[in-house]
């Protein structure tokens, strides 16, 4: 039988990198952080019955602009937000022409979102300085960019983000938990935006599935609503955490929708 190399260097040359693993109890450190800034609220359903769709508590009339970065083949939720509170909408993504649909409060931009500005990225505080706006702390950020967001977040401080009343963020490769740097990559991540958000939901996106290591599940992919702290007095507060919300749909129809595992939110 042939015997496998496993010199971290040799399968570095093959293009395979090793990364270590870390105890589930640290894991689990993690998703205690989540669980215990979690804050039940009043939800409600922005955008149509499947992925691009978000869970929120109405703060709706106290927001004047939204930042959607990644342009999908949907924008219901951009386009409730002008209907409903006319709330102008900037989107950004170098990977398509044109946003979705037509509406007079989308405002496009061809870029991506990222860490660095360059002719083919911008950075979220040079793309709020772009765009001119003149009151910067009534903003609203939608965020679904692929694992950039990890990127985004790392890059921004709190100076920029505590001006967004709250963010929706879709999170990828959260089973990367398990290895060492990713975890850093999170748990710092989490860390700085706890310090002014609270979570007001998590839905697991069902495209992607579960993960489980060493009896700790974890979704792959899923929705996080953070709601700015100083407005938590401004919404309707719940007595206790019911999951699934019965407005939550899987983001896939033809797929059965993920539960976000009770770990993460059951005390």
């Amino acid at each position: 039988m042939k015997k496998i190399n496993l010199d971290p260097h040799v399968l570095f040359n093959q293009g395979i990198m090793i990364s270590k693993s870390i105890p589930s109890e640290t894991v689990l450190e993690f998703i205690n952080l989540i669980k215990d800034n979690y804050e039940p609220v009043e939800l409600e359903r922005i955008g149509g019955k499947e992925d691009g769709g978000y869970l929120f508590p109405n703060v709706f009339n106290e927001i004047s602009y939204c930042f959607s970065p990644g342009v999908n083949t949907v924008a219901s939720f951009e386009e409730q937000l002008s209907n409903e509170f006319n709330i102008k909408s900037f989107l950004a993504d170098a990977s398509v022409n044109n946003p979705p649909l037509n509406n007079k409060n989308f405002h496009f931009t061809k870029k991506f979102l990222g860490a660095r500005t360059n002719n083919e990225y911008f950075t979220l505080t040079d793309w709020i300085k772009e765009v001119g706006i003149k009151k910067e702390t009534d903003l609203f950020l939608q965020m679904d960019i692929e694992g950039y967001e990890l990127d985004v977040l790392i890059k921004e401080d709190m100076n920029t983000l505590s001006k967004f009343i709250g963010m929706i963020i879709e999170f990828h490769w959260i089973n990367l938990i398990f290895e060492s740097y990713t975890y850093k990559m999170f748990n710092g991540i989490f860390s700085k935006l706890l310090e002014k958000f609270c979570i007001v939901h998590i839905h697991p996106n069902n495209c992607c599935g579960l993960v489980s290591y060493d009896n700790v599940v974890v979704p792959k992919v899923a929705e996080f609503s953070f709601l700015r702290r100083d407005f938590l007095n401004k919404v309707k507060r719940l007595n206790k955490l019911s999951l699934p919300n019965k407005l939550d749909f899987p983001n896939d129809l033809q797929n059965e929708d993920i539960v976000l595992p009770d770990v993460w939110w059951k005390k």
